[in-house]
């Protein structure tokens, strides 16, 4: 028997831990609405929970304080743990019409799987970004600035996003459950000579290097604004320290502020020229492009207040390029030095 597709309106529905956040009993049910992205966002605060889950951990909201008048309890505030976010993406999916309420992977075809895949990451970075810009808001109108801190073992969501129909308001996909596995290198026989070596001599780390360490630890608890800032910081202390070595020490001092004023932007526009006779930098064509990048998103985190919306993929590529770039003017930089002396 045949089983039609049917074209449906798509969205997302996502949960997010809140810790700190404790409300006052008339808000539990309340719903914030906004529009993010071209996407209508609704999140919703958990209703009153029974008495009987007042002291419940697991659950999404429990009593925290609570006054007792004539042998009875009544809740002063509770404690949400959760909340749920929705956010409708006005884009149309075509799908099993049976699929409808049922979340059966076994009811799409392959290309029909690819395609909610590759959807719902596209979409999940919105609804994150959703996410943070309600708690930025939150914080900034309540004053209370410690509600749902970034914490190295805290995630802000240990669920996955559902797909919905909206009209029906029923789910129909969830993508497979993946673990993401970050390698770590271990440290070699060579890696500890090398840590010894500079401990002897008193060499000061790069400052390019502490700050690509402070962006990937931002990258792992999913502070993408910081790890951005991080790496931007990183980078124009190296592209700085690189143009520095250019200079000879008998250059006039006017001369070197006049270089040191020019724009981070300006010099990494002008990047292919400066480096024309370098065969190396000639090759990072694709880095320095997503070099660039990170001073785009970077101007718009500190000039416009836009956070920025990258998918894990794009992360990956970012930081990727950011470390070639690196390694690649730290040795232009060691290698002017020694030819200064």
């Amino acid at each position: 028997m045949s089983n039609p597709n049917k074209s449906v309106p798509v969205g997302i529905w996502k949960r997010f831990e809140t810790y700190g956040l404790q409300i006052v009993p008339s808000l539990a049910g309340m719903v914030h609405e906004f529009d993010h992205h071209g996407c209508r966002v609704k999140i919703q605060l958990p209703g009153r929970p029974r008495q009987s889950d007042w002291d419940k951990e697991s659950s999404k909201i429990r009593c925290l304080h609570y006054r007792q008048r004539n042998g009875k309890k009544y809740p002063a505030s509770y404690l949400v743990n959760s909340v749920d976010m929705t956010i409708e993406t006005g884009k149309f999916q075509k799908i099993p019409q049976n699929a409808i309420g049922s979340v059966n992977h076994s009811l799409f075809n392959s290309p029909q799987l690819k395609s909610l895949d590759n959807f719902t990451e596209r979409y999940e970075v919105i609804v994150d970004s959703a996410f943070e810009r309600w708690l930025d808001v939150l914080r900034w109108k309540t004053g209370i600035h410690t509600i749902c801190p970034y914490h190295e073992n805290r995630q802000k969501s240990l669920w996955g996003p559902y797909l919905f129909d909206v009209s029906s308001n029923q789910n129909f996909y969830r993508p497979p459950f993946r673990i993401t596995v970050t390698l770590l290198k271990s440290v070699s026989k060579k890696n500890w000579s090398q840590v010894q070596g500079a401990l002897v001599d008193n060499i000061d780390v790069p400052i390019w290097h502490i700050y690509m360490s402070e962006a990937h630890q931002k990258r792992e608890i999913k502070d993408i604004r910081g790890f951005i800032l991080n790496l931007a910081i990183s980078i124009e202390t190296m592209v700085r320290s690189l143009v520095n070595t250019y200079i000879v020490e008998s250059a006039a001092p006017t001369f070197k502020n006049a270089v040191g004023r020019i724009n981070i932007s300006v010099m990494l526009d002008k990047w292919s020229k400066i480096n024309s006779k370098n065969k190396r930098w000639k090759d990072l064509k694709k880095e320095i492009a997503l070099v660039k990048r990170v001073f785009k998103e970077r101007n718009d985190i500190v000039h416009r207040g836009v956070r920025p919306i990258l998918t894990e993929k794009e992360v990956n590529e970012i930081a990727q390029a950011v470390l070639v770039f690196l390694n690649t003017g730290e040795k232009q930089v060691h290698k002017f030095r020694n030819h200064l002396h």
